[in-house]
């Protein structure tokens, strides 16, 4: 009974642990500037908190004043990828206890990376060399978790 006052959640619900396997869509929003920035520009990964989606980075309020992404690209040459984590917005939902879990979440998060890396991202025109992962709140620590688990993924972190 997971309302019980002496029960223990974590020990009914990590009942031993388990590989997860599976397709899933991850919903993304690829912005790059009018006119590039050399011959090789650097994408920003751009990954929010819990409770938010990919538009955390564009907010539409006052006139999209607040849109991370319109500095990023128009003021600093930067393309972006902003992205629904798995299981917000338009990516594909998934069982909480199961598969959302921050070892899944980063994984989608290195695969959307290499993807980036070798070009192979539909509807994003070219390959990167240079990827920096910016990530807020929850979207911060998984950017860490990639980079100790894959150090060469990313060439940068901006975490806050």
């Amino acid at each position: 009974n997971l309302t019980s006052i002496r029960g223990n959640f974590t020990q009914e619900a990590l009942l031993g642990y388990a590989t997860v396997a599976g397709t899933y869509d991850i919903s993304v929003k690829f912005c790059k500037p009018d006119r590039e920035n050399g011959t090789n520009p650097t994408v920003q990964v751009l990954t929010h908190g819990l409770g938010f989606d990919k538009t955390y980075w564009d907010l539409p309020f006052n006139d999209y004043n607040y849109s991370y992404i319109d500095v990023a690209v128009d003021q600093y040459g930067f393309c972006t990828l902003s992205i629904d984590r798995l299981g917000e917005g338009n990516s594909s939902k998934a069982d909480p206890l199961s598969v959302l879990q921050a070892p899944a979440e980063m994984s989608a998060l290195y695969e959307l990376t290499m993807m980036l890396r070798n070009g192979t991202l539909p509807n994003v025109p070219k390959a990167f060399s240079k990827i920096v992962h910016v990530g807020h709140s929850f979207g911060a620590a998984l950017s860490y978790l990639l980079a100790i688990e894959h150090p060469t993924a990313s060439d940068g972190l901006v975490l806050t």
